[in-house]
């Protein structure tokens, strides 16, 4: 998802996104042990997209804080 998309998203969906990532980046780890990936960047975008939800959760926690 794009910056822009996740920013319109209130945060109880943020916080079900990244549970629903969390789970395909366990899945993705478990396929690659078993067989070589098909497409190894669907880990890194995964990856990405939970490190953008949580610095967009982060930067609103902070925006309360103040």
């Amino acid at each position: 998802m794009k910056w822009s998309e996740l920013r319109t998203l209130p945060d109880s969906a943020l916080r079900s996104e990244i549970e629903k990532l969390v789970e395909e980046q366990k899945n993705l780890r478990f396929q690659k042990a078993i067989t070589p990936p098909e497409n190894p960047q669907i880990a890194r975008k995964t990856r990405r997209t939970i490190a953008r939800i949580g610095t967009i959760l982060r930067e609103r926690a902070a925006g309360a804080a103040r």
